[in-house]
């Protein structure tokens, strides 16, 4: 009939594998000799050392019809020695070598020691196939987690106004099981589960999670260069990441990218403010070169989604063209307009400079935030500040100088009194 007995651990029962220690002093908590137990924070050497000399014991069993028990430790004598029938011919039942005396204890040992060397080789094949049946029940515990299914909560941000929330459930692989319920999982296999979801990113991006530390921040773990590389093939770093509550949130932040073909195509429809030819034939060069090489690597949907954001930029420059253009009409229309242009940049007396800000002030007030109507556009365009800088030949300082100086002429007048 198998029997059950205790024994310390060896350095050889201890694996180098975390989790298989931690298992083992959770099956006695109370032996740990430290006041406080924190498996996140405890370190390998720390579990080997303290499960080696804390008192921790091991599980062994075995046949009380083939093999000695091993070994073990006796705190006191026994009340009442088991009986002697129950062990095999010339085999020594311990708690008899204990109430008979050290002597013949010894004297017992040395008989039976020549028919002990087989049972004790049995015993340690036994230790070692019970050190593996915890390694396999470690491994079983992975496998039923195998399918993880996991909740990513994605931020993208487009630009620093405009934020895109998804949330997408993925089955992931846990490379790590710890025992507060964490999961350690691979950065790139969780980038592919992302691009496998329909929350798929596109373009130039930068990939974060929350600090564990402080959430506050971020950690960003991938980046992906350049246009038309699979976010797939980023390097991560770091490589693992931690998972908490079956869920993970994820920062997607785009990257405006520089994609020469964009600005070309926008170059076709501007009417009068162009930039230097040279540029921009270098620039017809390069891009033309480098759309080429990119191209090769990149996927029919992904040249799809690069042309559509090449006609939405050009049709936005367009717009922001001509209404440019229908402001200046509008300002040439405007009494002082002509003095106000001769003045542009020059050094002024007192009564020039007054009739300065107020034109530029003026402008700015009865036009910024309004919708005008555009031929060629079908909806309404609402002019912006940087619309009116441009229409006015000014830039940032000067209008808001203009802005501010026309307010406290309004207030105290021209001759300084107070209205």
């Amino acid at each position: 009939m198998p029997n059950v007995v205790e024994r310390p651990y060896e350095a050889s029962d201890l694996t180098v594998k975390k989790a298989v220690l931690l298992e083992m002093v959770k099956r006695q908590r109370d032996k740990w000799p430290l006041a406080s137990f924190n498996p996140s924070k405890i370190r390998v050497e720390t579990l080997r050392e303290h499960l080696l000399s804390g008192g921790f014991t091991k599980q062994v069993t075995f046949d009380n019809t083939t093999l000695e028990p091993p070994s073990i430790a006796v705190a006191g004598p026994q009340s009442s020695p088991a009986p002697a029938t129950d062990w095999p011919e010339n085999m020594t039942n311990p708690s008899l070598l204990e109430a008979e005396g050290s002597d013949s204890r010894h004297e017992r040992t040395e008989t039976t020691s020549p028919r002990t060397a087989a049972p004790r080789l049995t015993a340690a094949l036994l230790e070692l196939q019970a050190s593996k049946d915890e390694e396999d029940k470690l491994h079983r515990r992975r496998e039923d987690l195998h399918a993880c299914r996991i909740r990513l909560l994605i931020e993208e941000w487009v630009d620093t106004s405009a934020v895109k929330r998804h949330v997408e459930d993925v089955d992931l692989r846990p490379l790590e099981v710890h025992p507060a319920g964490d999961w350690d999982i691979r950065a790139t296999e969780v980038l592919c589960a992302l691009q496998n979801s329909f929350s798929a990113i596109e373009g130039v991006v930068k990939v974060s999670v929350p600090d564990t530390i402080d959430p506050e921040y971020r950690r960003c773990f991938a980046n992906m260069a350049r246009d038309g590389n699979p976010l797939v093939n980023t390097e991560t770093n770091p490589a693992i990441l931690r998972v908490r509550d079956a869920s993970m949130k994820l920062i997607i932040e785009h990257i405006p990218s520089r994609v020469v073909h964009m600005r070309e195509t926008a170059h076709t429809t501007r009417t009068g403010h162009n930039r230097s030819h040279d540029n921009s034939e270098i620039a017809h060069t390069a891009g033309h070169k480098r759309n080429r090489d990119d191209s090769d690597n990149e996927c029919p949907l992904q040249k799809a989604t690069n042309r559509k954001q090449a006609r939405t930029t050009a049709a936005s420059e367009g717009e922001e063209r001509e209404d440019v253009e229908w402001l200046k009409r509008k300002a040439a229309t405007r009494p002082g307009y002509i003095e106000f242009c001769a003045n542009r940049n020059r050094k002024l007396n007192n009564p020039a400079r007054a009739r300065f800000w107020s034109f530029a002030a003026c402008f700015s007030s009865t036009y910024y935030k309004t919708y005008i109507d555009i031929p060629g556009i079908c909806h309404k365009v609402r002019v912006t500040k940087k619309a009116i800088m441009d229409a006015l030949g000014v830039g940032t300082t000067a209008l808001a100088e203009a802005e501010n100086m026309s307010r406290i002429m309004d207030m105290y007048g021209e001759h300084g009194g107070l209205h």
